[in-house]
């Protein structure tokens, strides 16, 4: 990852790592990342990165409620959301959103999520 240039990768990864300094305070929702989702997302992170270049938007970062992360890009009326299930079983996806049209896509992968991306900033 270190050919990597986009300061926007960058941020968005540092606010995924930033998810793994929370505190657990509630037994009932976690309040870190499990490590399958992370390892998950930080790898589909990178892909995508090295395949957007400078291109790569950038992102904010949230835990799910089953330890997942959600990593959320909004450029104008347009929404990417990349989603990793807290264990492999929970589901992972992405999900797409450009005013009423939205959609969810099944096939998580790094140039997938590139795709979405690619789509996301192309007339914002």
């Amino acid at each position: 990852t270190c050919d990597i240039l986009s300061p926007e990768y960058w941020t968005t990864l540092a606010r995924v790592q930033e998810l793994r300094d929370e505190p657990e305070l509630d037994d009932e929702l976690p309040e870190q990342p499990t490590n399958d989702a992370y390892g998950k997302a930080v790898g589909l992170l990178s892909t995508a990165a090295q395949l957007l270049h400078e291109d790569f938007p950038k992102g904010s970062a949230a835990v799910g409620y089953d330890g997942g992360v959600r990593v959320t890009w909004v450029r104008g009326s347009k929404e990417v959301r990349l989603v990793c299930g807290g264990t492999g079983n929970d589901r992972s996806y992405l999900y797409f959103e450009s005013g009423p049209v939205y959609g969810v896509d099944e096939e998580v992968t790094g140039p997938r999520l590139a795709d979405h991306l690619k789509w996301l900033v192309i007339d914002s």
